[in-house]
């Protein structure tokens, strides 16, 4: 849960006008009438208005110097913003980037501006407790995938239920094909993964894929989202959604409940 001061800055940080405001106090202090001669479409109370949201924020400090309002950048809170939520995610989104990248030069490459990003949710309500559904889920899976969902033919599918482990498709012949990475396992409770979307499927994208469980009156509910970003659009989007109903509804509900 965000705490306040952090709703104060994610708030002050939402709108385009404070953090060109920001921009300009990186460069140099300037006073509230410097602000005012830069945003002329503003009134002054306008930007007022503006500035005392980035003071309540602790974004700026400022200075009284004789009849002028002296406006400071202050960085720490931006720092403290960085800490919490952007440094301990720095590794995986760099590997993840950087996966990208590579299929993206694989394929030709794409434009900026056909990079994207989606989310993909779902609820799934099964007959079943929640720790029967998590045992079909890690160790039944070759059960219930959907054979809609096999890309290499005569395979099987795989799980390796740690960090690390892989979501992946083998055949007899030795051919294999990675749909997912672990990233996160929590036993009964949830899994997530990293993995990566090819062109011939709607990618070139990265997907970050949650799987958790909980349960009511003897009725687990199975929420999946997913997030990606990369060539991806509206129609993508259709079309992640569809699948994972075909996945989640006809194959791991039908194989549980039909015990």
């Amino acid at each position: 849960m965000l705490s306040a001061d952090d709703s104060n800055i994610w708030k002050a940080l939402a709108d385009s006008t404070r953090r060109k405001m920001l921009d300009l106090l990186r460069e140099s202090p300037r006073t509230t009438g410097d602000l005012c001669n830069y945003f002329q479409n503003m009134t002054r109370f306008g930007v007022m208005k503006h500035l005392g949201i980035l003071e309540k924020s602790g974004l700026i400090v400022i200075k009284r110097k004789g009849k002028y309002r002296w406006n400071y950048l202050n960085p720490v809170p931006i720092q403290t913003i960085y800490e919490r939520w952007v440094k301990p995610y720095e590794t995986h989104w760099a590997e993840s980037a950087l996966s990208l990248k590579a299929i993206v030069e694989e394929t030709g490459g794409i434009a900026m501006s056909d990079v994207n990003a989606i989310q993909v949710a779902l609820v799934v309500k099964i007959n079943a407790s929640k720790e029967r559904v998590w045992e079909v889920i890690i160790q039944e899976i070759g059960s219930w995938w959907h054979s809609d969902f096999y890309a290499i033919p005569d395979s099987k599918i795989l799980l390796e239920p740690h960090v690390g482990g892989r979501l992946y498709e083998k055949s007899e012949s030795g051919a294999e094909g990675l749909w997912y990475t672990v990233t996160g396992f929590y036993p009964h409770s949830a899994i997530e993964f990293v993995g990566h979307l090819r062109p011939e499927f709607g990618g070139p994208a990265t997907s970050l894929l949650k799987l958790a469980l909980t349960e009511e009156n003897g009725v687990a509910t199975l929420q999946i989202s997913d997030a990606l970003f990369g060539a991806v659009d509206e129609n993508t989007r259709k079309n992640i959604d569809s699948g994972w109903k075909t996945l989640f509804e006809e194959g791991l509900k039908r194989h549980v409940e039909g015990d």
